[in-house]
């Protein structure tokens, strides 16, 4: 089972990987901000897989994560509140709307 999910981790890095290559180089050729947000996103997707990689196979990083994470869950959180501020600019790019100060409001809440 832990050859499965070594695999699994493996293949999910090379993915975004691959699909964060893929958008930064559609942003550099049309300077379009969706492909910024895109690329952003893939890479708070790969940080966060990687920590979650890390505490599945590495056990003195599992302890100190886990001792840190409650006391102080400020890197978890920054990936959370990252992955929904790009949501909602994605959403606003997507839907050509403009962003409002309540949205913000909203995601700190």
């Amino acid at each position: 089972m832990m050859t499965i999910t070594f695999l699994y981790n493996i293949f999910l890095l090379i993915l975004f990987s691959i699909a964060l290559t893929s958008s930064f180089a559609l942003f550099i050729k049309s300077k379009r901000k969706i492909f910024l947000y895109i690329s952003l996103l893939l890479l708070l997707f790969i940080l966060d897989n990687t920590i979650i990689y890390m505490t599945e196979f590495l056990q003195t990083f599992r302890q100190q994560y886990n001792n840190s994470f409650m006391s102080v869950p400020a890197f978890k959180t920054t990936i959370v509140l990252g992955t929904a501020y790009l949501y909602y600019a994605i959403n606003s790019e997507v839907l050509q709307i403009k962003k409002k100060n309540s949205g913000y409001f909203v995601l700190l809440t």
